[in-house]
C-alpha cells in the first residue's frame, strides 16, 4: 500500500499529532495525520506549503507492507484545532508513547534537518 503522513510543525517548534481512532490500524495511538492507511481524510489546516520529503516511509504489518511519502509544512497562525489533534512541543516527541511506524517518520525528518530526532 501507498499513503502519505504529515509533519506540521509551529513556528515556535511544536508539532501537530492526533489520536486516531479507537478502532483499525494504530488505533487509539498518537502519530501525525495519515492518509492511505485507511479511509479517514486527515484534517489539515489551510493555506500550508506543503514540501516532499526525499525517501519514503517503509513499515510492514503483519498482512501488508506500506510505503509512505512524509510532506513537511510550517503554520505561523494555527487556529484551533479538532479534539483528537493537539500540538505537542517536539523536544517531547522522543519521550512519547509513539508507534513504531511514527519513529521511522521522525526519524526521516530528523535526517532532513541534520540531526537525531
Amino acid at each position: 500500500r501507498q499513503g502519505e503522513a504529515y509533519f506540521l510543525t509551529q513556528v515556535r517548534g511544536a508539532v501537530l499529532v492526533e489520536i486516531r481512532p479507537p478502532r483499525g490500524l494504530l488505533g487509539g495511538m498518537t502519530g501525525f495525520p495519515l492518509r492511505g492507511l485507511d479511509s479517514r481524510v486527515p484534517l489539515l489546516p489551510e493555506g500550508i506549503a506543503w514540501r516532499k520529503l526525499p525517501g519514503n516511509v517503509r513499515h510492514v504489518f503483519t498482512h501488508f507492507g506500506l510505503s509512505l511519502t512524509v510532506w513537511r509544512g510550517t503554520i505561523s497562525n494555527p487556529a484551533p484545532l479538532p479534539p483528537h489533534q493537539s500540538w505537542l512541543a517536539r523536544e517531547q516527541l522522543g519521550e512519547a508513547a509513539l508507534p513504531s511506524l511514527m519513529r521511522k517518520i521522525l526519524e526521516l525528518v530528523a535526517t532532513e534537518d541534520g540531526n537525531e530526532a
